[in-house]
């Protein structure tokens, strides 16, 4: 008499390939997963090799970053330089005109005193 309880050689086997065939289906797809997750992480890698080929080595980016500092103060003594030299010019330039404006106001003072002067002789 077997009842449900009954544990024979064809049913243990029918439920051990059962729970096996389920362990192994989950197994297939954990590894499933975790390849294609490895697949994702070896892309983001690639990425990222393929990111760092662009990037300016540090010594090459101090050494550019001198050259420009160097451009960039030898640029602004020239400036300098021009400024100052503006300066003298603008400087030497009002001279100029004063001592133009000094003479020509003598000139008309001169010229003032000999009209008056012809005036009072003629008169």
């Amino acid at each position: 008499m077997a009842g449900e309880d009954d544990w024979s050689g064809f049913t243990l086997k029918a439920y051990v390939d059962a729970l096996f065939t389920e362990k192994q289906r989950q197994v297939d797809h954990a590894l499933t997963s975790m390849d294609r997750r490895l697949d994702q992480m070896n892309e983001f890698r690639g990425q990222l090799a393929d990111q760092a080929k662009n990037f300016m080595p540090r010594d090459e980016y101090v050494a550019r970053h001198e050259d420009l500092t160097a451009r960039y103060e030898s640029l602004r003594a020239s400036q300098q330089a021009m400024r100052e030299e503006q300066a003298t010019e603008i400087g030497a330039a009002l001279s100029r005109q004063r001592l133009t404006s000094v003479a020509i106001a003598f000139v008309t003072i001169i010229v003032s005193v000999g009209t008056v002067v012809a005036i009072i002789v003629t008169h």
